[in-house]
């Protein structure tokens, strides 16, 4: 994969996540405002998606700064300096990956509503553990691609 082609991808997953992230934002408002909840727990629901915002709007930002500069943070991340890949550090980002898949899941049980341990949170509480398993998921799945682009400069 060119490594363009992997920063349209991130874009566009981090783009996707900033928009869900703000639509549970609202969502949340309007529940905490619809069943009068403590205002101290609608503001730490705001804060929780802020979090998730911000994390997304600097993996941009360093995503840009990346392109002028020809220099990649997950280069140094993934790769020793005899350009091998760092397997144990791979290896648990996949791992991480499919704890997202499975966060993303069980929140969107929990949103449903189905009788599972947890069920007893408010729904602003697994709109916010949905929000950080799809930043998990789509972080992990960018850093797992990511030596997909090293192939190609090969």
């Amino acid at each position: 994969m060119k490594i363009k082609v992997y920063r349209i991808i991130l874009y566009v997953f981090e783009s996707l996540l900033i928009s869900s992230s703000i639509a549970l934002l609202i969502l949340s408002i309007i529940n905490c405002v619809n069943t009068s909840s403590d205002i101290f727990d609608a503001i730490m629901y705001v804060v929780c998606f802020l979090i998730v915002i911000a994390f997304s709007i600097l993996q941009i930002i360093n995503t840009i700064m990346s392109t002028r500069g020809q220099n990649s943070y997950l280069k140094s991340l993934l790769y020793e300096e005899n350009g091998k890949i760092i397997q144990g550090l791979y290896a648990g980002f996949i791992i991480f990956l499919l704890i997202g898949v499975g966060i993303i899941v069980y929140s969107s049980l929990l949103i449903m509503n189905l009788n599972l341990p947890l069920n007893e949170f408010v729904l602003p509480i697994k709109y916010v553990i949905l929000d950080f398993g799809l930043l998990l998921l789509i972080d992990c799945l960018l850093v797992v691609l990511y030596p997909l682009t090293k192939k190609e400069e090969e």
